[in-house]
């Protein structure tokens, strides 16, 4: 199923930025709490460009955007948009650490996936280290069941006890 953009309100009165604004509103949400949910990963994957979005919340749409490609089998693509949003200059507030911080912790578990442990704990080790409190990064990515019962391994320990 593709989302249908048709049926957004107010698509041409308010233009392209009240659009991607509203997308934002209704699936970011619907993207944290069910990620593999059929409707959201349809909805991100159809979505056109977003534009006109803060920072903070167009990191959190491509890391949302990413992930529903990695549920698709689009592995490299959903990659290399993580790597991107990692990288991005944009988002410093509460939205854009925990959309970096996502996008570092399913890099982790792609390259888990891809029997690269190494590559696993490094990007792990940058994942807890975007979190304002170094504790916080740790607590959040024990709590990912692909990468919880490595903290604690040696070569994990950036992740704490």
């Amino acid at each position: 199923m593709v989302f249908n953009w048709a049926i957004l309100p107010g698509r041409d009165k308010w233009g392209d930025a009240a659009r991607a604004r509203l997308f934002s509103a209704a699936w970011s949400t619907a993207a944290r709490n069910a990620p593999g949910d059929r409707q959201v990963v349809d909805a991100l994957l159809s979505a056109p460009p977003l534009v006109g979005l803060e920072p903070d919340e167009s990191l959190a749409i491509q890391v949302a955007h990413a992930q529903a490609q990695l549920r698709v089998g689009r592995v490299d693509e959903g990659r290399t948009a993580l790597t991107q949003a990692w990288s991005s200059d944009a988002g410093s507030g509460l939205r854009g650490w925990r959309a970096r911080m996502e996008a570092a912790a399913l890099l982790a578990e792609v390259a888990l996936a891809d029997g690269d442990e190494a590559g696993a704990q490094a990007w792990a080790g940058r994942a807890a280290s975007v979190a304002p409190d170094p504790d916080l990064g740790a607590r959040l990515l024990r709590s990912r069941s692909r990468l919880a019962d490595r903290v604690g391994r040696v070569g994990w320990e950036v992740l704490g006890e």
